[in-house]
């Protein structure tokens, strides 16, 4: 294997070429950073592992919100980025809010509105997140802090217990159980899982308190009491906390989502 295997595509694309294909009114050589996601993708569709629609369809979206920066603040100063991003998505595009994601985030690496704090670990983030990271990840976008408990079963003394159910998030009436999606985003950077410390507005309050009428909460109560083989959990407890976006998360999603 040559060294020349090992660069990136674009880096042996000639730069003309590229900044023809990034230009967001590009002729139909290139139909713009569109042209450059099919010219990458086209190998992975003939051998299938992309499949032809979500391929035209993400080519679609990349090419309208580029076609919708002004004039005036497109960027390819930042180039790099958006190919970056291009070459992420590629395993990607069988999610439909991945796919706005990373359309998103190729269209601000090319607009100088947004581009000024954009890092090439966004792009990497968004390539190890699973479809149910990123629609948890816009819940906690929209409301910035989520109300979160623990169920906890134990003794009547408090001597031993064990958590049964932790960070269950209370969002609009519904409880959401999302472990492995929830550490991903805390891993990510993206939001704190914060313990022993709740939100106290009024609606977040009335959640904590009707949570303890959920049908979750009432089936676990149900089950008691419990032998641990060392110790006979009698109680049941709720642990408050919260989940709330960091400001990585912050500037994370103004990239990425519309």
């Amino acid at each position: 294997m040559s060294e020349n295997d090992l660069n990136p595509w674009f880096e042996m694309v000639p730069q003309s070429t590229v900044g023809k294909l990034l230009d967001p009114i590009a002729d139909p050589l290139g139909k713009g950073i569109g042209g450059v996601a099919s010219f990458i993708m086209n190998p992975f569709m003939k051998l299938g592992i992309i499949n032809k629609y979500n391929m035209e369809n993400f080519e679609k979206k990349i090419m309208e919100k580029n076609s919708s920066i002004p004039p005036e603040n497109r960027d390819t100063s930042k180039q790099g980025l958006a190919l970056k991003a291009v070459e992420d998505s590629i395993y990607q595009l069988d999610s439909e809010d991945l796919q706005d994601m990373f359309s998103n985030l190729i269209a601000a690496s090319l607009d100088n509105r947004k581009n000024a704090d954009l890092h090439p670990s966004l792009s990497t983030i968004l390539k190890d997140f699973s479809p149910k990271d990123a629609i948890l990840f816009k819940e906690f976008y929209r409301l910035t802090a989520i109300p979160s408990v623990t169920i906890r079963f134990q003794s009547s003394e408090k001597k031993s217990g064990i958590n049964i159910h932790e960070n269950i998030l209370l969002i609009d009436g519904r409880t959401i159980i999302e472990p492995v999606a929830l550490n991903n985003l805390n891993r990510f950077g993206l939001v704190e899982i914060v313990s022993g410390i709740y939100l106290s507005s009024t609606q977040n309050s009335l959640r904590y308190q009707q949570f303890e009428e959920s049908p979750l909460y009432l089936n676990e109560k149900a089950k008691l009491p419990v032998n641990s083989g060392e110790f006979s959990l009698d109680d049941i407890a709720v642990n408050k906390g919260k989940v709330e976006i960091t400001s990585l998360g912050k500037l994370f999603g103004k990239t990425v989502i519309s």
